[in-house]
């Protein structure tokens, strides 16, 4: 799976307004979620109700992660150091239970348009089994969602599938205290980042190796 990464990656890299496609892309599936989801009036997630926020490792596709760090480095730079002193804090707890997710701040996602599917799709009828971490089933529009998304994802050109198909950890994502920005190192071959707004895909000193086989 890291080869295929590894070359949807490449792919990008030799086109660089691919990034920006997959991010449009990776849009439009949150957009259909979200519409899919307010068809459900019984679901009683609002604003400022963050049970779901505590006590797990969140994992993104890296499709995601595109849209999740070019919305970090948006942030002005007070919420960007704030953002990365709780993810560091939260790195370094051996135990996450009951703690909160890093970026969560006064019981809202700073990135909440660009969360990811496992938090965007949590939902549930009763907040307050949410708040007592009672189990209970999903609502139902959900198996339909999920079956939506697998299905425009196989549009996709093959190459570009596993960056909608495979995920990281939260805990991948860094912070450049020097120039002030979110990072993921991608396999010591690239650096995903933004700059001035922009989405970023730089080399590392192994990537020419790679990039010259595709």
């Amino acid at each position: 799976m890291k080869e295929d990464l590894l070359i949807a990656f490449i792919l990008i890299y030799k086109n660089p307004e691919l990034l920006e496609e997959v991010i449009e892309f990776q849009r439009d599936l949150n957009q259909h979620i979200d519409n899919k989801l307010k068809l459900d009036t019984k679901i009683a997630c609002e604003k400022g109700c963050s049970y779901c926020c505590y006590g797990w490792e969140v994992k993104l596709t890296f499709s995601e992660l595109l849209d999740f760090i070019k919305s970090l480095n948006n942030l002005s730079n007070d919420e960007k150091i704030k953002t990365a002193k709780r993810l560091e804090d939260y790195k370094r707890l051996k135990d996450i239970t009951n703690q909160p997710c890093p970026f969560l701040d006064n019981n809202l996602c700073v990135v909440y348009p660009s969360r990811p599917f496992v938090c965007r799709a949590f939902s549930s009828y009763d907040k307050n089994l949410c708040k007592t971490k009672t189990p209970f089933e999903f609502p139902p529009i959900l198996d339909q969602i999920i079956e939506d998304i697998k299905e425009k994802i196989s549009t996709l050109s093959d190459e570009f599938i596993p960056l909608f198909n495979t995920k990281t950890s939260i805990k991948n994502i860094n912070f450049n205290h020097k120039d002030n920005n979110f990072f993921v190192n991608l396999f010591d071959i690239f650096v995903l980042t933004s700059e001035n707004g922009s989405i970023k895909l730089k080399p590392l000193k192994l990537a020419k190796k790679f990039i010259s086989k595709i």
